[in-house]
């Protein structure tokens, strides 16, 4: 496992925007940065399914990182872990007897002619794909506050700008050069499916000062569409990526307040 964390370091003019807006006249008050989780569970009721999470700590918030996957338990597990002995899960058994029928000669003549197919293993009836690699693709993507469109994205196309900061699509592995349809599976997931999208004030969409855009919402409406099944629950997840300015105390060093709301 490898492990990246990205450092948000502030410059003078960052600083100077911050204080311009919040007060940092306390002593010994330290910036510092922090991520909250907000999930919620739907149950699909066809294949393609749209909800909408409530996002309410925006204040300083530099960005949502956005994502949905199916609800992960032992039973899909078993079933995936099956799949792949018998090789269900990639195709693989298509080509493990003998090519009697036609299916059989056109499963092999697919494996041949593109060996990515079974590079992920996943099932379709239950929408089964492998932990940690079944973040559904996002068809659509729109942020929303008191009735306002602040973010909005009507296709998969335009939000594989927002995988990343560095607006790209977030590569697997490094320096492939698959095609999109490759590396996913057979459910349209894989471990990138991740949506970032910053708030600025700037040109520079990477500038600190970012968190000030969200500055005095109540409350930010963050809706999600993407494939589903029927039937079958599905996690839809809000990281949101924050910042709080806090006073310590000078005898014990304990954080003693916020002076960021």
């Amino acid at each position: 496992m490898e492990l990246k964390i990205n450092y948000d370091i502030p410059s003078s003019d960052d600083m100077m925007a911050l204080e311009s807006q919040y007060s940092l006249d306390v002593p010994l008050s330290i910036l510092v940065g922090n991520e909250v989780l907000t999930e919620s569970e739907v149950t699909a009721s066809a294949t393609s399914t749209t909800h909408s999470v409530k996002v309410f700590n925006t204040n300083l918030a530099k960005g949502f990182l956005v994502c949905a996957h199916k609800v992960r338990d032992a039973t899909s597990a078993r079933r995936l872990g099956a799949g792949i002995t018998a090789g269900t899960s990639n195709g693989s058994d298509d080509i493990i007897v003998a090519p009697a029928d036609s299916t059989k000669t056109l499963a092999t003549a697919k494996h041949i002619a593109n060996p990515n197919i079974g590079q992920y293993h996943s099932l379709t009836a239950n929408d089964d794909s492998r932990f940690g690699c079944d973040y559904k693709k996002a068809t659509a993507l729109t942020i929303k506050s008191s009735g306002r469109v602040l973010f909005e994205a009507t296709s998969y196309e335009e939000l594989l700008f927002c995988t990343t900061n560095m607006t790209n699509w977030l590569d697997v592995p490094a320096g492939n050069i698959r095609e999109i349809s490759q590396i996913m599976d057979k459910n349209s997931c894989n471990d990138v499916n991740f949506y970032w999208i910053p708030f600025c004030e700037k040109p520079n969409v990477n500038s600190f000062t970012g968190g000030l855009a969200l500055k005095g919402l109540a409350t930010a409406d963050v809706s999600i569409t993407f494939p589903t099944v029927s039937g079958q629950k599905y996690a839809v997840k809000v990281y949101t990526v924050h910042h709080n300015i806090v006073s310590v105390d000078a005898n014990s060093g304990r954080l003693i307040q916020s002076v960021s709301s």
